[in-house]
């Protein structure tokens, strides 16, 4: 038993020995690149660009290979010549270089390349007034942008982080819209663009167009400011003339937007309180409203052949069609001594005459 033990403990003795003389053996595998890196750039921005590598190789380089398509390198002597794609992502990215030497060894390098960055204060729409002007606009971006027009009353310019539009005097009576186009790389988007004083432009006679089962009618109307400042459309054509019908408008000037509101009273015509109320439809029937916070949201367009209209949709009439308006017959101006309608006007709209 004694000697079998002392044989167990001479193993263990050789395999601790063992076990410390490779401890102390060199790894053939572990040593340090010949190749050193003297200074780099290859930091960049969203742009596409090009940047180097500088190494110091006593063996020399012979090839350098990248981990990502978008980055390439070339070998040009103890240089490498790095070139790197416009990056169109928001989200920043990073590629390897692996440089070799004739020794057989290389050196690795990172390079870094920012995400895409536009923002314009701008939006995607703006709208001036009619007179020769230079408007600047913030511009935060980290590539080359480029704009064109497609109309010759305005151009632009990117100085430095602003995009400033130039814009000529218009003379035409009327609202003129174009699109500012620009491109950065792959990215391409657009801004409309409205140029228009809206007591010059806008106001005038129109067509207040409706559907009725005999076709497409329409009454005479006349956009007007009054003298107390308010907004409201007249109505031209007859008996409404003579009984000066007009319907209220709330305006925005600026976004050239108008709204008519449910119950708004039009006037007295025969003895009645007209109002103005907005048509619900289901599909199955059509409804009148009693609330006064419902609206007709008037929006000014123009077409390719020059036609300019007032096209409406509602707010409040959740659940519902916006189908039209009626002219409501009341005694005393609330819904409540309704006694009919005198007028339907089925999807109505304002065509410029």
């Amino acid at each position: 038993m004694k000697k079998i033990f002392s044989i167990l403990f001479l193993a263990l003795g050789l395999l601790v020995v063992a076990s410390c003389s490779d401890d102390e053996t060199a790894n053939p595998y572990a040593h340090e690149s010949t190749i050193a890196v003297d200074s780099s750039r290859v930091l960049f921005g969203a742009s596409a660009a090009t940047g180097s590598v500088h190494v110091n190789s006593p063996q020399g380089v012979t090839k350098v290979e990248s981990s990502q398509p978008w980055c390439t390198a070339t070998v040009n002597g103890s240089k490498i010549d790095v070139t790197v794609t416009q990056n169109d992502s928001y989200e920043g990215r990073a590629a390897q270089l692996t440089i070799y030497s004739a020794a057989g060894d290389y050196v690795q390098v990172t390079v870094q390349q920012m995400g895409f960055v536009l923002q314009l204060s701008a939006g995607n729409s703006i709208s001036v007034g009619d007179e020769a002007a230079t408007h600047a606009y913030g511009m935060k971006h980290n590539t080359e942008v480029t704009f064109s027009s497609d109309a010759d009353w305005m151009s632009a310019t990117v100085v430095g982080d602003s995009l400033k539009i130039t814009f000529t005097e218009n003379t035409t009576q009327n609202m003129r819209s174009g699109w500012l186009k620009y491109q950065s790389g792959s990215i391409q988007d657009s801004i409309f663009v409205r140029q228009f004083d809206f007591d010059k432009d806008l106001l005038g006679y129109y067509g207040l167009m409706y559907y009725t089962a005999q076709g497409w009618r329409y009454l005479l109307a006349q956009m007007a400011k009054k003298t107390d400042g308010s907004y409201a459309l007249q109505l031209m054509s007859e008996p409404f003339k003579t009984a000066g019908l007009e319907i209220p408008l709330t305006v925005d000037t600026q976004k050239a937007t108008i709204k008519m509101f449910n119950l708004a009273n039009l006037g007295t015509l025969e003895g009645n309180q007209i109002l103005a109320m907005a048509m619900g439809d289901t599909g199955e029937e059509t409804y009148y409203f009693y609330s006064p916070d419902i609206s007709m949201d008037g929006t000014y367009s123009q077409g390719s052949d020059g036609t300019c209209t007032w096209d409406f949709t509602a707010t409040g009439l959740e659940g519902y069609e916006f189908v039209g308006m009626w002219f409501g017959q009341t005694t005393d101006g609330t819904y409540k001594t309704l006694q009919g309608f005198m007028l339907s006007l089925y999807y109505f709209y304002l065509q410029r005459i």
